[in-house]
């Protein structure tokens, strides 16, 4: 059962890591708020989401709500332990919101590929 999950556990990891991390300074976007690093996390956890389905879903389980909360819950997690822990990070609502989002978008993403492909 746990073999399902082994890309969620990697990808989580290597979230782990780049929250741990130093702070990299990327270019704003187009706006202030709206920069590479909300698009980062959008992303982060789209994939996050979309490989927890993914193992669920090996296991026979379809239901998408635990997927989207479990990646909830970790973004939180490591938004406060960017503000406890890790020097020269914080939490910021923002990141929150797009890892929010972006856990959201996943479950989309992942309903539309598995129709798609009618698996």
């Amino acid at each position: 059962m746990l073999k399902a999950f082994f890309p969620a556990i990697i990808w989580s990891i290597v979230i782990l890591a780049l929250s741990a991390g130093p702070g990299i300074q990327l270019p704003s976007g187009f706006w202030d708020e709206i920069s590479w690093d909300k698009a980062g996390h959008f992303g982060a956890y789209v994939v996050l989401v979309f490989l927890l389905l993914w193992g669920f879903y090996r296991i026979g389980w379809h239901h998408p709500l635990p997927a989207i909360l479990l990646a909830i819950l970790f973004g939180l997690s490591m938004e406060v332990l960017q503000l406890t822990f890790f020097p020269y990070r914080h939490f910021e609502w923002a990141d929150m919101l797009a890892n929010i989002l972006g856990a959201i978008t996943g479950y989309g993403v992942f309903r539309r590929l598995i129709y798609h492909l009618n698996f």
